[in-house]
């Protein structure tokens, strides 16, 4: 899936038992992250964009994290929230990989930006560095 096409629509679960669909990420911009709860790289991501949504004062943007592992249990899902991510972010199991696989996912740590509609603004498959802080922060800043 490439930038400027919508999201596709999805329904998982997060850890507390809400249903998470694309229309309610809508109205702010979003993250959808796929990762694991073991991705070392994906963890210092998830801190440095934890901090700059601190610094941004936090629900500037969405945050869902998908872990793609169906072996890992939800209470690790938890887990990782409140070790590397902030309360307000979602984390969920794409247990059937069905999103996973309809976004053809291929790398760990693969984010997806979107934009208050639910469109691809940009996808990044690297360690969240200051570059993507800044894409994030120019997101925010259109959104306002």
């Amino acid at each position: 899936m490439e930038a400027g096409n919508l999201f596709p629509d999805f329904r998982v679960t997060e850890a507390g038992g809400r249903i998470v669909t694309r229309d309610s990420l809508r109205g702010k911009p979003a993250i959808v992250w796929f990762t694991t709860t073991y991705c070392v790289p994906c963890q210092i991501g998830a801190q440095r964009v934890a901090a700059l949504d601190d610094e941004l004062g936090g629900g500037a943007f969405n945050v869902l994290v998908l872990f793609v592992d169906p072996r890992e249990p939800v209470s690790d899902l938890v887990s990782w929230r409140s070790r590397f991510a902030n309360e307000d972010w979602l984390v969920a199991l794409d247990a059937d990989l069905a999103l996973t696989q309809q976004m053809e996912l291929r790398f760990l740590d693969t984010k997806f930006l979107l934009d208050p509609e639910g469109a691809i603004e940009d996808v990044d498959v690297n360690i969240a560095d200051n570059e993507y802080l800044s894409r994030i922060k120019e997101a925010v800043e259109e959104a306002s």
